[in-house]
């Protein structure tokens, strides 16, 4: 009983990890006082490209091993939201 619930644990960990990944994307991609992606500096790329690729990974990880998959989609949704900024941009410039 005790291996059970160290094993849930752990597995609510990685959920909620990629969910806050996920959030601090979103907000280092959208949001303007914390926007730093496309601002001329190519380390705040870097930066929340390597973030993106944590946090779909461990959305990936919690997706293959909880029941409960709504926090997981959401946070690859969120973990997303760098790659989806770029094919909006790319979209608008050429058909803009």
């Amino acid at each position: 009983m005790k291996k059970l619930n160290e094993l849930t644990k752990k597995r609510s960990i990685i959920k909620y990890l990629a969910l806050i990944i996920g959030t601090a994307c979103l907000f280092l991609t959208f949001v303007t006082p914390t926007r730093v992606v496309m601002i001329g500096s190519i380390y705040g790329d870097y930066m929340v490209l390597a973030l993106s690729a944590m946090g779909v990974i461990l959305s990936i990880i919690s997706l293959k091993k909880e029941l409960r998959k709504f926090l997981p989609i959401l946070s690859l949704i969120l973990s997303l939201s760098y790659p989806i900024l770029v094919a909006l941009w790319l979209i608008l410039f050429f058909l803009g």
